[in-house]
């Protein structure tokens, strides 16, 4: 059977080139395949609970519909065009989060635009038990808000002004040394479609989970059979996203 050893392939980083050569199969057939494993892998990111010291941030990334024959806007013909554009929220946001005693974190992409509490209260307010947790964050003023709002510990650090741990505890040195790793891993793909990029930011925190597993490609089967809905996820994924990217920016 040629699904182990693409598995195995995977988690070796392996480009979908060299699967493609080594199992005799089309780039294209590759790519499907890869998509569909990943896709297995967002019930997992959607069912963390958290609690204890959270550590949380929001990352922003460039819209890219590389790979569409029908843009959604005009393209971009230098780098100076996205930088000067008119519409602010051509970005989207990811969240990120570290439970600081398990080291369980977690991505997902959340919303286009900037971050706000409605976000906060859809993404994160159902999974942090409010009496057992502890928020740490950077100086975002969303999360001061949000937090004060539904009455949980937060603590803020504002590295502009040299501050690195409140009370030798509370930081945020756990989820800026995850988001690192996460830059590094990323470069490799060289950009990637915007309506993939939840799968590569569930493919980083696969690895970042099995990475202490001495059977890998066991741990890795697990994962991937905990989900019951994958084919679903994957057929799904470019209604889902141009749902998502035609959502109204309304924050707060």
């Amino acid at each position: 059977m040629l699904w182990p050893r693409f598995i195995e392939f995977t988690l070796e980083g392996k480009s979908l080139r060299h699967i493609s050569k080594e199992l005799n199969i089309s780039l294209q057939t590759a790519f499907d395949w890869r998509h569909k494993f990943l896709s297995s892998l967002q019930t997992e990111q959607d069912s963390k609970k958290l609690s204890g010291i959270v550590e949380v941030d929001d990352k922003e990334f460039d819209i890219s519909e590389k790979g569409s024959r029908k843009l959604q806007r005009k393209p971009y013909k230098r780098p100076t065009d996205r930088e000067n554009r008119l519409d602010k929220d051509d970005k989207l946001t990811v969240m990120v989060t570290v439970e600081r005693k398990s080291r369980k974190s977690s991505m997902k992409l959340v919303k286009k635009g900037r971050l706000d509490k409605l976000t906060l209260d859809k993404e994160l307010l159902d999974k942090v038990n409010k009496k057992k947790t502890t928020l740490c964050t950077d100086a975002h003023p969303t999360y001061y808000g949000w937090s004060g709002d539904h009455d949980i510990p937060h603590y803020w650090i504002i590295a502009s002004k040299g501050e690195h741990t409140y009370k030798g505890i509370y930081h945020v040195q756990n989820i800026n040394s995850h988001n690192s790793r996460f830059e590094t891993w990323f470069r490799r793909f060289n950009g990637v479609a915007s309506k993939y990029l939840n799968n590569y930011l569930g493919y980083f925190e696969l690895m970042e989970n099995i990475k202490k597993h001495q059977d890998k490609f066991q741990r890795t089967l697990f994962e991937i059979l905990r989900s019951s809905n994958t084919l679903k996820l994957y057929r799904s994924i470019d209604k889902d996203y141009k749902q998502f990217i035609s959502t109204p920016n309304i924050g707060t």
